[in-house]
C-alpha cells in the first residue's frame, strides 16, 4: 500500500487557544500545540457563531486609510493614503489600481516605491505630480504617479503581490449618487476598522463637496486629516 493510501492518525491537541479580547484593528497573538502521526496542515477559522466558519488569511499589513480630491481647477489634489499595522520592509510588494466609472477591475496600475520600508502606525500618501497636493496640504506626498487620477465615483484598490487585499468603492459601479461618492471630498476609514476586499460603507467617513470652492486645507470647514 502507498503511503499516501495508508490511513493517518487522529489529532491530539495538548493546548488549545486562550480566550483574549482586543479592539478591532489591534494584533491578537493565538497558539495551540497539536501531535499526529505524519505530517499536519492546518488552517485558522473565525465564527460569529460557533457554527458557520470561514477561513484566517494572512493579514496583508496595509490599507487605504484615506481617499481625497480637492478643488484646484475643479481636480486637483487628489490623494490616497495608506496605514501600515506592522512594519513592512520593501513597499514594491504593493500596488494601486483605479477601476473608473464603473469600469470592472483589470488588475494593478502602479507599484507603490521600490525599496522603501514602512514601519508599524506610519502612513504613506500617493499623489498625482506636481505643487497640488503641497498648495492644498503644505506638505510633500511620498510618492507621485501621473496615473493617480480618480473622481468620487471611482473604486480604488490595493494590491499586494497582484491580489487585491483591501477596496474603498464598489469596482464595476459608478458611484455618482450612491453612499460611497465623494466628488470633491474625502473618505476616511473609521477608527478601529480593517482592510477588506468587498466594500463596507459603515467603515468609512464620507464627505462630498466639502473641498468645493476651497483652495487649501486650512480652508475647509471638514477638512481632510492628513497623517
Amino acid at each position: 500500500t502507498q503511503d499516501y493510501k495508508e490511513v493517518g492518525s487522529g489529532v491530539t491537541f495538548s493546548s488549545h487557544p486562550a480566550t483574549t479580547s482586543v479592539y478591532q484593528g489591534n494584533s491578537a497573538s493565538f497558539q495551540a500545540t497539536v501531535s499526529a502521526s505524519g505530517g499536519l496542515v492546518y488552517q485558522w477559522q473565525k465564527s460569529e457563531d460557533g457554527v458557520t466558519w470561514e477561513n484566517i488569511d494572512e493579514s496583508p499589513s496595509l490599507m487605504i486609510s484615506g481617499i481625497f480630491k480637492g478643488d484646484i481647477g475643479d481636480t486637483y489634489p487628489r490623494a490616497i493614503e495608506l496605514y501600515a499595522f506592522e512594519d513592512i520592509p520593501d513597499l514594491s510588494v504593493y500596488g494601486i489600481e483605479i477601476a473608473s466609472n464603473g469600469n470592472q477591475p483589470a488588475g494593478q496600475m502602479f507599484s507603490l516605491s521600490n525599496n522603501v520600508s514602512l514601519t508599524s502606525g506610519s502612513y504613506y500618501v500617493v499623489s498625482e505630480p506636481g505643487t497640488y497636493f503641497k498648495t492644498w496640504f503644505g506638505i510633500n506626498s511620498n510618492q507621485e504617479e501621473y496615473i493617480n487620477i480618480f473622481d468620487g465615483n471611482d473604486a480604488i484598490l490595493l494590491y499586494k503581490n497582484n491580489t487585491v487585499v483591501d477596496v474603498v468603492g464598489v469596482p464595476g459601479e459608478n458611484g455618482t449618487g450612491k453612499n460611497w461618492d465623494h466628488n470633491d471630498g474625502w473618505m476616511y476609514r473609521k477608527n478601529g476598522t480593517i482592510s477588506k476586499t468587498v466594500f463596507s460603507i459603515d467603515d468609512w467617513n464620507v464627505c462630498k463637496d466639502c473641498s468645493d470652492t476651497y483652495g487649501s486645507n486650512s480652508q475647509m470647514v471638514k477638512p481632510f486629516t492628513i497623517k
